[in-house]
């Protein structure tokens, strides 16, 4: 029966004979390649090696122009290639104690598939073929990412020079054999690689193998974007890390496990990779920590945030000159583990992490979505690694924060009608959709997004190279502007939603929620800024007079037990309130209208969004207050152009069903002010 026959049999649940595809069934651990980890799904994906191995065989069969003894041919290397990523626990400890390589996925299916072929070895050419082909399996790929040498691929060419194939058989196969991988992976990734495998495949049968330098190979791990890169590469000893460590070496998994990293930390991690590895290891493997990287959430795979960020921790803590003289800190939760094996071939990069800590990782992503209860999980997380309480880094929920940054994006396009100037920023960017809506308005600015959390940039900067983006990321500190633009620079600063987070978590002078790192950040950014230049700001607003009183009524009486648990929580200053009962079945509170407004805000989002919304205090200033703070960091030569407020669409339409806000009569009213506008223009003087 054939490859293809066989597959047909397991489709429609019938006997089949095939050894490799009795592997793919088995399979039961998830091993997901990192382009597909986004597209795929626990509902429909149980079985992701089997199911990506199935689709590369529908691509095939789709294929026109393809002779039926290359389809053949490529059926059953596409089926045995990804066997070591399968088999069952059983199986897999099994092929260990044989000595199968089940790191380094090509050479250990290779090995399988010679196995199932017996001890006589190679039967005739068309077995020789096949093995040499998944001996090579995504080497082409590899090289494309920086993580190997294209050397690693030379074994194809033994297969014209011992005549199996002639060359334009070979590079018609190949061509095909990769279009196939990397179509399954995604068809717009093999619209932008078509022509790098072809270029590619060229290179490698003209035998043009010159040697790429490590600065080469780096840029290509990090997927194109420089960053950093050659900066922290003019370190000399640094250099001559990669300079002696990196030839010879073949990477696996290093976009999946690293990307989320930043270029600092990239290359600490790296360095660490290359000098436990030594000499005599050939193959650095960051697989482990990529599995651990990644978990089940919402019915995709994510990112997860609380081991990223411990890891980060951890290694931010070891200068280059520690890394390069072997000095680690000891840390009881969080350590290197850093393992050789395979005859001392192959070095498996990951980090060991303590019971404590893992029980405290399961309890923070099980928490999620329980409000107070998640605030106090990621309390302990702070505590235990020792983190910053800024929550710059944010913890809770970064990537549905991101997205509601990137959603409110209709309430900021008045924005644009205020930018002059070349040059403009925007300061806390979050996932960069006003960069994106800059940059459309003004193709021939200099559009630049600004932030202090090393994870925002990092996520920035690789969506900046996957989708061509024009703008820049620059990392910076809105409190020390001048260190970052040069006086004169920015024509205009925007503050869109950022200055009410500033103003909750950074402690200025002692305290947090200090008026006067308002003020700070605004003179900052009026003295780098040019003349004639602007400053727009887009937050949240007080309410004038700020006595009045308002009588929040909860159409669920069980509601209050959410504001008697944000009055303590809520840091931002205390809350007065008293508790009505006009009804047997009706719960009102009686509050400041301000202190309504904080809560109705928190109130808005939701759950989710409680443990990280209960720390900002989103109404700092008045109209009023906002004038005369401008006046005292800006100065005279400081006019305000326009001061405006609002109310932002979509509170009323949130609230409605939850409460009904009343007067001090109980009549009922709209919702205060919850926006103000504000463009200020540096004048001549």
């Amino acid at each position: 029966m054939s490859v293809l026959s066989d597959i047909s049999a397991y489709q429609n649940n019938q006997p089949y004979s095939n050894t490799a595809l009795q592997y793919l069934v088995e399979a039961e651990r998830p091993i997901i390649n990192f382009e597909r980890i986004s597209s795929l799904s626990a509902e429909h994906y149980q079985n992701p090696v089997l199911d990506y191995v199935l689709q590369t065989l529908e691509l095939l069969q789709a294929e026109d122009h393809i002779s039926y003894w290359q389809r053949d041919l490529l059926a059953e290397v596409l089926l045995w290639s990804d066997a070591a990523k399968a088999g069952s626990t059983q199986r897999r400890k099994q092929w260990a104690a044989e000595g199968i390589n089940l790191i380094v996925h090509n050479v250990g299916s290779a090995q399988l598939y010679k196995k199932a072929l017996g001890s006589n070895g190679f039967p005739d050419e068309r077995s020789q073929i096949i093995h040499t082909m998944i001996y090579t399996h995504g080497l082409i790929g590899q090289y494309l990412r920086g993580e190997v040498e294209l050397h690693e691929s030379l074994p194809l060419l033994h297969i014209i020079d011992d005549k199996l194939l002639t060359r334009d058989e070979l590079a018609k196969t190949l061509y095909i054999y990769n279009k196939c991988m990397i179509r399954a992976v995604s068809e717009n990734l093999w619209v932008r690689l078509d022509k790098s495998v072809k270029m590619t495949l060229d290179k490698l049968l003209n035998r043009d193998l010159d040697a790429e330098t490590p600065f080469q190979r780096l840029v290509k791990l990090r997927s194109g974007n420089t960053g950093e890169l050659p900066k922290l590469l003019e370190n000399p000893e640094i250099k001559r890390c990669f300079h002696d460590g990196m030839p010879g070496k073949t990477f696996w998994y290093v976009e999946a496990a690293l990307s989320g990293f930043s270029d600092e930390l990239f290359i600490k991690m790296m360095m660490i990779a290359l000098m436990t590895a030594g000499l005599s290891s050939n193959h650095i493997s960051f697989e482990n920590l990529m599995v651990g990287l990644y978990y089940q959430s919402k019915g995709k795979k994510s990112i997860n945030v609380y081991r990223q960020r411990i890891i980060e921790h951890y290694i931010d803590q070891m200068t280059f000159a520690d890394i390069l003289n072997h000095s680690f800190p000891v840390n009881d939760h969080i350590s290197l583990d850093c393992v050789t094996d395979m005859d001392g071939h192959v070095t498996s990069f990951n980090f060991r992490f303590s019971n404590v800590s893992e029980s405290l990782l399961r309890f923070c992503m099980e928490a999620e979505n329980s409000g107070p209860l998640f605030e106090k999980a990621i309390v302990m997380l702070y505590d235990l690694f020792q983190f910053r309480r800024d929550a710059y880094d944010r913890l809770q929920n970064e990537e549905s924060y991101l997205d509601d940054m990137n959603g409110s994006l209709e309430h900021k396009r008045m924005i644009l009608d205020y930018v002059v100037g070349d040059t403009v920023v925007d300061i806390g960017p979050g996932g960069g959709a006003l960069l994106d809506e800059l940059s459309l308005a003004f193709p021939e600015k200099n559009i630049i997004g600004m932030d202090i959390a090393e994870n925002v940039i990092a996520a920035l900067n690789k969506r900046k190279f996957e989708e061509g983006r024009s703008w820049n990321i620059r990392r910076g500190d809105a409190l020390n502007l001048e260190d970052t633009f040069k006086a004169g620079e920015v024509s205009t600063f925007i503050f869109s939603s950022v200055l009410h987070e500033l103003y909750s978590y950074i402690p200025f002078e002692g305290s947090k929620f200090n008026a006067n790192v308002i003020k700070r950040i605004l003179k900052e950014a009026y003295s780098v800024l040019a003349r004639g230049g602007r400053i727009i700001i887009r937050d949240g607003v007080k309410t004038d007079p700020e006595d009045e009183e308002r009588i929040i009524r909860f159409s669920n009486p069980d509601d209050v037990k959410i504001f008697y648990q944000y009055v303590r929580d809520f840091k931002g200053r205390k809350i007065k309130f008293e508790t009505l009962t006009p009804a047997p079945d009706m719960i009102e509170v009686r509050l400041p209208v301000n202190d309504a407004m904080e809560f109705l805000y928190t109130y808005t989002w939701g759950p989710e969004a409680y443990a990280h919304e209960v720390q900002e205090q989103f109404g700092y200033f008045t109209p009023r207050e906002f004038r005369e703070t401008i006046g005292e960091a800006c100065g005279d030569s400081a006019n305000i152009i326009v001061l405006k407020h609002y109310l932002q669409q979509g509170y009323e339409e949130a609230l409605a069903p939850k409460m009904t806000l009343l007067d001090t009569n109980h009549h009922q009213v709209q919702l205060p002010d919850s926006t103000c506008f504000i463009v200020i223009e540096k004048g001549s003087r």
